[in-house]
């Protein structure tokens, strides 16, 4: 009866330090969300396209495309031909993009006016250089 006993108080600590990990993971410090925040700040206005390459080669295929990052979560594109707005999610340096199409843009380098992005789609990668109007 005993070890019954001490069987059933093990699981139950092994159930309690299972839940305290869990409690105890976040999704990201107060100070890593400002950051979020500030960085988003820096990439908001209108970036138009003006080099790009699809599989390491150069492209004109992006020609005139654009990005509009909007204060409110959202962008705006017109890579697929006509402008769309999308709701997006800034985290470190990369852009989630949201929706029917879900696309990953990684901010390689930003500086004032001008930014670096990568991202995959259909399978193929892409690399943007952007400056900002």
């Amino acid at each position: 009866m005993r070890i019954k006993q001490l069987h059933y108080l093990s699981w139950i600590v092994l159930a309690l330090l299972i839940s305290m990990q869990w409690s105890c993971t976040s999704e990201g410090t107060v100070e890593d969300k400002q950051k979020d925040v500030d960085f988003y700040k820096q990439i908001v206005g209108e970036w138009v396209i003006t080099a790009a390459e699809k599989s390491g080669k150069a492209t004109g295929m992006l020609e005139g495309a654009y990005f509009k990052f909007q204060p409110e979560n959202k962008m705006a594109t017109n890579l697929t031909g006509s402008e769309i707005t999308y709701d997006i999610e800034v985290k470190k340096n990369v852009i989630q993009q949201k929706g029917n199409v879900e696309v990953f843009y990684t901010i390689e380098s930003i500086q004032d006016t001008t930014m670096v992005l990568t991202f995959n789609m259909r399978g193929y990668p892409f690399k943007l250089n952007l400056t900002k109007s």
